[in-house]
């Protein structure tokens, strides 16, 4: 597996996974509130130190698993591009309170994820 993979293979971990998601909801709690200093805190802070509990774990073991085959589909630069696309105006949206915006970007991560969905099968 090259360095990427295992990365991405990493997320399937239920650890990192459920500090991952809690990393996320105080982001938006963080951004709703215009918090931009605690936002990044909590966006690059718990990916950081989920990963750091779970380097060194049997990536190939994960990579055999539902979660991590479709987690594998995420290593794909067009499914990176569609996450990042969406995260615009959803960052942008929760900012300044505009479910449009949030819908917008929650589609952009839907897309990315039907994508990584298909390639599955």
């Amino acid at each position: 597996m090259t360095f990427f993979e295992r990365i991405f293979v990493l997320h399937a971990h239920p650890t990192k996974l459920i500090l991952e998601m809690l990393g996320v909801l105080w982001v938006v709690y963080f951004l709703w509130h215009q918090n931009w200093v605690w936002a990044l805190v909590s966006g690059i802070g718990l990916p950081i130190f989920s990963t750091v509990l779970v380097w060194g774990k049997d990536e190939e073991r994960f990579a055999q698993t539902t979660l991590g085959k479709f987690m594998l589909t995420h290593v794909h630069p067009l499914n990176a591009l569609l996450h990042i696309i969406g995260a615009i105006p959803l960052v942008y949206g929760l900012w300044i309170h505009s479910a449009l915006y949030i819908f917008l970007g929650i589609s952009g991560f839907v897309v990315g994820h039907l994508w990584g969905w298909e390639r599955l099968r």
